[in-house]
């Protein structure tokens, strides 16, 4: 089995409940997670990705991690290398516009923390750039053999 197929993907949200099927906003944003990390490498094997599906639980998580709700800076993703789980901000996958950031980013940003084992922002930053340039001429040369 693949590294990517044993991690595990849990959707957290105020209207999520156990059992039933996510609102159709929180599986927009768990496909979307899952088709842009599927492009950049992953290697570890029991990590935890948890997607925060609204931005009241986000605000409520970054409480509770320690970030000041009334700080300008706007936060997509939160990795705890010490305990293997990622949180996304599933809104901001599908709502790039309000935020000014696109999918890709953050989801490469938080893979690279993962991959690097790091917490040094500028090397997670570069790693993630690197890959979405990678990822970006792949997918134009795919186009342009397709044109052929």
């Amino acid at each position: 089995m693949s590294a990517r197929a044993q991690n595990t993907i849990t959707v957290v949200g105020t209207f999520v409940q156990a059992g039933k099927t996510p609102p159709a906003d929180a599986v927009a944003e768990v496909k979307l997670f899952q088709s842009v990390s599927s492009k950049f490498p992953m290697k570890e094997k029991t990590w935890k990705w948890v997607v925060i599906v609204d931005d009241t639980m986000w605000q409520q998580l970054m409480i509770k991690l320690g970030f000041d709700p009334n700080t300008p800076l706007q936060y997509y993703g939160q990795t705890d290398i010490d305990h293997q789980v990622t949180f996304i901000r599933g809104w901001a996958l599908i709502h790039p516009e309000l935020f000014n950031q696109v999918p890709e980013h953050i989801i490469a940003h938080e893979m690279a923390h993962v991959f690097l084992h790091s917490r040094d922002e500028k090397l997670v930053d570069d790693q993630a750039l690197t890959w979405i340039k990678a990822a970006r001429k792949e997918k134009a040369a795919v186009q342009m053999a397709g044109v052929r």
